[in-house]
């Protein structure tokens, strides 16, 4: 179980730093072990609504891929994208497809 659990956090760790070198996307808490938690947010836009309605599209979108399956929370009012790295079989090119799914819808819907 060690073994998988750092693995989790490590490719956690990775996608974090990934989403955070990126202009069009934010961390909106620090990585909680395997768990990221990060929205869209072209432009730097400032309306929070408007950010929020743009993630909700993101993930409702992410999710009709069948490809990826993501959850949301609110985070001081931001809607927040989840993205848990837990299964057990998961490998780094698993979480690198991922990362270029979510970057290329999120470029589709602005």
């Amino acid at each position: 179980i060690k073994k998988y659990l750092k693995n989790h956090i490590e490719l956690a760790k990775e996608l974090s730093n990934k989403i955070s070198d990126t202009t069009d996307f934010e961390l909106t808490t620090k990585q909680n072990i395997n768990m990221i938690n990060f929205r869209f947010n072209p432009e730097k836009r400032t309306k929070i609504k408007d950010i929020n309605t743009l993630n909700e599209k993101l993930v409702k979108r992410l999710n009709k891929t069948g490809k990826i399956y993501l959850t949301h929370t609110l985070v001081n009012g931001k809607y927040s994208i989840r993205m848990p790295i837990g299964n057990t079989l998961v490998t780094k090119r698993h979480v690198e497809d991922s990362w270029k799914l979510i970057q290329k819808v999120s470029q589709d819907i602005i």
